[in-house]
């Protein structure tokens, strides 16, 4: 029984023993291999020589635009928002959002009848004062007097039927529901009717008393009333017939045919707009720039501007505002908006659009230049990793300017045509064969 104890023991360190016998076998293999890979990629002084996974850029000269990144919004150049002036239900739409308009284009038409029943009612009373005026000029002494009764008569009621059209128009118009326009009308009819009926009693009162002068004062002064009301009458027609007030295009419709609008002109409401019309052969972006940048920024700075429609584009704008007030939210930083006109001629470019703009602020002209992804720091320096003609890469320590984190400017350390390391770069060049060696350990036994 002892006997059998004993060889399972004994089996089981020789298992350990071909186990660990392994394990060095193993590690010295990783050695060689490691050796033989360090003599292939190092020349015969031991320096570390490019690999194929790393990449590299030539130092140049040229131009290093130093800028302001910000974002923000296309915008139209210009917008109006179409307001009638005249009040009514909406018969007919001409254009749609995303068409194309001219200034002076019909975009909207709107119920006229109510404003024909009124143009007619003008014409109408137009000829009346003109008949009263005639007649007030020729005299009184031929005309009957129970003929300038009967005109009374007919004055008094159409001063009865004004004074309830006021009446009805002013409760509506104190509720908001009838237009600065219509209240006016309605008051200017009440008036010519009041002066309608006083120029017939005064008349009558002439033809029984005598004298004229008076009379026909009064009577051209009814009749330039009249005309005014049919001027009136005539334009609220033409509100009806809506034009464009500017070239552009239709950047919203809020009706649809069919709706009821109020006036523009009334006292209780701005109106209702029709269409939203914008000038979009030209557009703005107000990009927030941070207060640490807004003193760099300047106007008639050129700004890059770029969009997700055209990736491969930058559209060139103009700073032509800045803010003088600064805006912050909580613990954010403060912001200036500043104002780029983009020329759109194309129209490429959409309300809407989010903007990534680069203002340019200083150029610094004929600088050598190296990428800025090839430069590394540290508390004390500035280096690159440069590789010469036979592959053999050099840790080199340069002195750098200004940046605009895609080139940094070089005062000195690198030239023209220097290839630097952009991709792949080494943690460190001298010690690494000794780090590395040492980073293996292996327990035996």
């Amino acid at each position: 029984m002892l006997k059998d104890k004993n060889n399972v023991k004994q089996k089981k360190k020789d298992k350990n023993r071909t186990r660990n016998i392994i394990a060095l076998i193993v590690v010295v293999v990783v050695i060689i291999a490691g050796s033989v890979y360090a003599v292939l990629n190092s020349d015969k002084s031991g320096a570390a020589k490019l690999k194929a996974f790393q990449e590299t850029e030539e130092v140049t000269i040229g131009d290093i635009n130093i800028s302001v990144k910000a974002t923000g919004n296309l915008e139209a150049w210009e917008k109006i928002d179409l307001r009638p002036e005249a009040s009514g239900k909406v018969v007919q739409l001409l254009v749609d959002s995303g068409d194309v308009v001219e200034e002076g284009q019909v975009v909207a038409i709107l119920d006229q009848s109510s404003q024909v029943n009124a143009l007619d009612r003008a014409r109408a009373n137009v000829k009346l004062a003109k008949a009263a005026l005639d007649e007030t000029r020729k005299g009184y002494r031929d005309i009957d007097k129970a003929s300038m009764e009967d005109t009374i008569s007919q004055s008094e009621v159409r001063l009865a039927d004004a004074k309830r059209e006021y009446n009805r128009v002013k409760e509506l118009f104190e509720k908001g529901f009838a237009s600065q326009t219509e209240f006016d009308k309605a008051k200017t009819l009440l008036e010519q009717a009041e002066i309608e009926l006083d120029g017939a009693k005064e008349r009558l009162d002439i033809l029984l008393k005598g004298g004229e002068k008076e009379a026909c004062d009064r009577a051209e002064a009814s009749y330039k009333i009249a005309l005014a009301n049919l001027k009136d009458a005539e334009r609220l027609l033409g509100d009806a017939t809506v034009d464009a007030p500017m070239s552009g295009v239709v950047l919203h419709r809020y009706v649809s045919e069919g709706s009821v609008i109020l006036s523009g002109l009334s006292t209780f409401s701005q109106g209702e707009a029709l269409f939203s019309i914008g000038d979009v052969s030209r557009m703005k972006l107000i990009a927030q720039v941070d207060e640490g940048d807004i003193g760099n920024v300047k106007k008639e700075q050129v700004a890059l501007i770029e969009v997700d429609a055209w990736p491969d584009e930058k559209f060139e704008g103009a700073v032509t505002k800045i803010s003088p007030q600064g805006m912050s939210s909580g613990s954010i930083m403060t912001t200036f908006g500043v104002t780029i006109e983009i020329d759109n001629a194309d129209r490429r470019l959409k309300p809407g659009f989010t903007a990534d703009v680069e203002i340019i602020v200083d150029e610094l002209a004929d600088a050598i230049r190296v990428p800025f992804r090839a430069v590394l720091e540290t508390e004390d320096k500035f280096y690159c990793f440069v590789v010469d003609d036979n592959d053999i890469i050099e840790e080199r320590e340069i002195e750098i300017g200004r940046t605009n984190y895609e080139f940094y400017e070089v005062i000195s350390g690198l030239q023209e045509g220097d290839k630097v390391i952009t991709k792949g770069r080494p943690g460190k060049i001298k010690g690494e064969k000794e780090e590395n060696e040492s980073g293996i350990r292996v327990k035996i036994g």
